[in-house]
């Protein structure tokens, strides 16, 4: 095997090891939210949490005893739950400080409930994600299968089959991670999780000396959402910490001013957020690129057809070229009557593309393809290539029946 075949098969397990360390992943939160329930069910049951609250609901313990009960209950310790919420017993808290032990009782039943709330949303979400890998797997599957029966070249790889779901496992994915940030042992098993990826992807990178980007992008501190993410993790859990120090130091419910001020709570802002925020990444971008990449052709074709080489004179033209085009004439790779040749072949390959492809949104990602992100003529000689095997192939069994 070739180097050059060895890292388009590399690529082409992409997913599917993305969707084993998905797969551990989520193994890991659903086993850590099995473990709260069981530390909680333990606990509870050692020291008699839920009968003592019983007897103070139906009024058997009173006044000064039932503040007893409740001192004695908020120094019992959870420590899986404690230390995921950065609990007050991880700060030495003043007993002397809290003066309404069953106020401060029911903030940490809260808490905890919160913490599990969390942790439950966070598992559910990435069972989603996972069963949006499970599908993009099934489809490339299905595609190489298809693939290895037209006998179709696959030097280059192309993402029309799986797109739409990748727009989906994309959102879920990283609504997982937002949602991990929520709890702060979720926030390590994430920070480990894409610690891994990255790892990986460089063991790829230099060790394998694979030089496409499979897992995540190789300088991953640039990739879409990074910003964002870090800003999340850095709120939250910032927000997760001083709201702890309060309520051990002084009995302060920061969760209650915030509610006051922020009606609609954090979880609401957060979420609202990042979902604006993902609206304007590149996926998103793409798909509304590939909706108008009608108008980026027709635009392509006024000056293709009515000016010719005086279109490379026009710096709003050319700084619109698709980069089979832009990227060597920038770097003064090629000369202008080479950038002549290279759009005719990009008109012939956009004819072609519109009378092979009869869906409207094939047509449109081919197209987008085509303008945005084919580099080599040689990926368009192939496209065309494998269009005419499969069509010759479907041809030939109507002819045989």
């Amino acid at each position: 095997m070739t180097k050059e075949k060895k890292q388009r098969s590399l690529l082409g397990t992409q997913y599917f090891v993305m969707m084993i360390f998905w797969l551990i992943l989520t193994a890991v939160i659903i086993t850590f939210l099995i473990l709260f329930l069981n530390e909680r069910q333990n606990v509870n049951e050692k020291y008699g949490v839920t009968q003592k609250l019983a007897d103070i609901a139906n009024g058997t313990t009173t006044g000064q005893d039932a503040q007893a009960v409740y001192q004695m209950l908020m120094n019992i310790k959870y420590p899986l739950i404690d230390f995921s919420l950065l609990s007050f017993t991880f700060f030495a808290a003043s007993t002397t400080q809290i003066s309404d032990w069953g106020a401060a009782w029911a903030q940490r039943e809260t808490s905890i409930n919160l913490a599990y709330s969390y942790l439950f949303i966070t598992a559910v979400i990435a069972i989603i994600g996972l069963c949006y890998y499970i599908v993009i797997n099934i489809k490339i599957f299905r595609y190489r299968s298809f693939q290895w029966r037209y006998g179709l070249a696959t030097n280059y790889p192309n993402d029309l089959p799986i797109f739409n779901t990748k727009i989906y496992l994309t959102f879920i994915t990283n609504l997982t991670i937002i949602f991990s940030f929520f709890n702060f042992l979720t926030t390590i098993i994430a920070l480990a999780y894409g610690a891994f990826l990255v790892l990986v992807s460089y063991f790829f990178w230099y060790i394998l000396k694979n030089r496409t980007e499979v897992l995540v992008p190789h300088k991953w501190w640039k990739a879409s959402n990074f910003a964002f993410f870090t800003t999340v993790l850095v709120i939250q859990n910032g927000y997760t910490l001083i709201k702890s120090i309060f309520s051990a130091k002084f009995g302060v419910d920061l969760d209650l001013i915030l509610q006051i001020i922020i009606p609609i709570g954090t979880i609401t802002v957060i979420i609202a957020v990042f979902i604006k925020n993902l609206l304007s990444t590149k996926v998103s971008a793409v798909r509304n690129a590939i909706k108008t990449i009608g108008g980026k052709v027709a635009t392509f074709r006024i000056f293709y057809y009515t000016q010719q080489e005086k279109s490379l004179e026009d710096f709003a033209f050319v700084s619109q070229l698709p980069p089979l085009i832009k990227k060597p004439l920038s770097t003064k790779a090629i000369n202008t009557k080479q950038a002549l040749e290279l759009m005719d072949t990009l008109e012939d390959g956009a004819k072609f593309i519109e009378q092979h492809f009869k869906k409207p949104k094939e047509t449109n990602y081919m197209l987008y393809h085509l303008f945005n992100e084919i580099v080599d003529v040689a990926e368009i000689d192939e496209i065309k290539s494998n269009i005419l095997k499969v069509e010759a192939k479907k041809n030939k069994g109507t002819i045989n029946k």
